[in-house]
């Protein structure tokens, strides 16, 4: 009998049982190996696209060399709007495509024109109207407050370039308007009637804020909005309840201002200085029964005059008015 064969290959444990020899080890380098190779070749690709993209960008056959859109417009008026470009030198404009783009404060991007090479420009929305001149420039015509928004050039060949502008379309409408009214007196510290202001501002845009002052110092309002209206104009009042001694003599101030630094714009302001006198001078009252409301009033702001003795002051003062106005004419009938 011949002896067992003995295999001089090494043997490895198999979990499974049975035996693993060594040159299952070496084909499972072998593939180790060839998926490495792979890996770093694909590697290798990447990187070379990835180089390929940044030479490609930064070479980019198109620039916009001129861009032009108003941070702000007043109502009513024209705005034009240019984008002129520059390709490279050799390059071709087949294939070229401008195009302007608006996106309004509240809505969808919309489309307004396009030029492609070869065809005429044209608008694409009637929203707005708008004129088109040479050169890719639009001039967007008597703009109301709903064409506030951002607007974008878009150029491209192979590749594309972009820019884009916010525009505010304003309006100041009627301007802050003062209106001061005499109300009777209410729950305060003094019995002096209240003095009624209201500032309102109709047909504004955007929203502005209204600010009013007394003596220069701004005081406390209650506002009212109404809108935006489909045109996107709105109504704003303030209003503020005080007492005639904290008023009287005094400039009242209300003024009208945006808060976006990008409107520039005259100022809007509306003063005036209410005066109690001025007031009972225009109605019908003999002239003696004027000048002593006139000395009274300013007896009552006076700094000699405590609250606690105004009444007897007024008094003193009220009793040689009174004498002249009752008995000066029966004098002068004795007189004759």
């Amino acid at each position: 009998m011949r002896p067992p064969r003995v295999d001089s290959r090494p043997i490895y444990s198999n979990p499974k049982g049975g035996r693993r020899f060594a040159a299952v080890s070496r084909i499972s380098r072998a593939s180790l190996k060839t998926l490495c190779w792979t890996c770093g070749t694909i590697c290798a690709m990447l990187w070379t696209c990835c180089l390929i993209l940044c030479l490609v960008a930064g070479s980019s056959q198109l620039s916009i060399t001129e861009f032009v859109v108003p941070s702000s417009i007043e109502v009513g008026q024209n705005a034009e709007l240019r984008c002129r470009y520059e390709i490279l030198p050799g390059e071709t404009e087949k294939g070229l495509f401008v195009k302007w783009w608006w996106t309004p404060a509240k809505g969808e991007r919309k489309q307004l024109y396009q030029r492609m090479i070869g065809h005429p420009a044209q608008s694409t929305q009637h929203k707005l109207e708008m004129e088109i001149k040479e050169n890719d420039t639009i001039v967007l015509q008597e703009l109301q407050p709903n064409a506030t928004g951002t607007y974008e050039c878009e150029v491209s060949i192979i590749d594309e370039i972009r820019k884009h502008q916010d525009l505010i379309v304003y309006s100041q409408g009627t301007g802050p308007q003062l209106n001061i009214s005499v109300e009777p007196d209410g729950p305060d510290e003094d019995d002096q009637e209240d003095i009624q202001i209201e500032c309102e501002a109709e047909g504004v845009a955007p929203l502005p804020d209204l600010t009013v002052s007394v003596n220069g110092k701004e005081i406390n309002t209650t506002e009212t909005l109404e809108g935006p209206d489909d045109e996107g104009f709105y109504t704003v009042t303030s209003n503020s309840t005080l007492s005639k001694f904290d008023v009287d003599g005094f400039e009242i101030r209300c003024e009208l201002f945006y808060a976006n630094p990008n409107i520039t714009h005259a100022e809007f302001i509306t003063t005036e200085i209410y005066d109690s006198t001025g007031a009972l001078t225009s109605t019908e009252m003999p002239e003696e029964t004027t000048e002593m409301e006139a000395s009274l009033d300013s007896l009552q702001h006076s700094p000699d005059c405590s609250y606690q003795v105004r009444s007897t002051c007024v008094l003193l003062l009220a009793v040689p008015m009174l004498t002249q106005l009752f008995v000066s004419p029966y004098i002068s009938i004795f007189s004759m």
